[in-house]
């Protein structure tokens, strides 16, 4: 039984609503509340368009191999659940490994 929307179910139409809102309000009353001014940044181009629909597509792709590698894992994990100290081992394995695959400049660096 469905009791209600999740909050990853109404975010998207929450976003999209208040953009499209807001670029009603703004190109109806001309106005411009902004916190940031980006005088700096060029004219939008299609060049633009298609850089960020390609750049969008990327990002989804990528939202779908994140999904079926965690569906993946999970699958894993249902196997071997009853073996809890082999998934305390993997665990720690897995932790262990992330740090040797970023140098530690990088920007983002893990935890460690």
């Amino acid at each position: 039984m469905d009791l209600g929307l999740e909050y990853y179910e109404a975010l998207i139409p929450s976003l999209v609503a208040a953009v499209l809102s807001y670029s009603i309000f703004d190109d109806l009353t001309g106005a411009e509340f902004t916190p940031y001014h980006f005088s700096f940044l060029p004219a939008l181009t299609y060049t633009h368009f298609l850089e960020s629909i390609c750049i969008g597509l990327i990002g989804g792709l990528a939202a779908t191999l994140f999904i079926y590698l965690f569906r993946g894992i999970e699958k894993l994990s249902e196997q071997i659940k009853r073996h809890t100290v082999l998934l305390a081992v993997l665990g720690g394995l897995s932790i262990g490994i992330i740090p040797t695959l970023f140098p530690a400049d990088f920007p983002v660096t893990p935890l460690f």
